[in-house]
């Protein structure tokens, strides 16, 4: 697959979700430089570390957090190593992933 268009654009990401026992349960792909995404509901707000596979330590990394189903609002933030944001997106609002 050609990653060429990942590379280029840090604030592109893919984002899933099932929904299990009450919970929605969300496994997001970002571009390398992510090493975190801050997610905010109604709820609250966590910052979860994003991981690479143990083959491509360079490569994309993924981060999974849960969040209640009837959430309205899921911002998501990527935040990069020094801690800025360099994209996002409330994921309540789209389901299709598209950073």
């Amino acid at each position: 697959m050609d990653e060429t268009a990942w590379l280029a654009d840090p604030a592109r990401f893919e984002a899933g979700h099932v929904k299990l026992d009450g919970d929605r349960i969300y496994l997001v792909a970002v571009h390398p430089t992510v090493t975190s995404v801050r997610v905010s509901t109604p709820a609250g707000a966590e910052t979860v570390s994003t991981v690479t596979p143990p083959a491509r330590p360079d490569g994309p990394r993924y981060a999974a957090f849960d969040v209640p189903d009837g959430s309205g609002v899921i911002d998501m933030a990527l935040l990069d190593a020094a801690g800025h944001q360099v994209g996002g997106r409330d994921l309540a609002k789209s389901r299709t992933g598209k950073g």
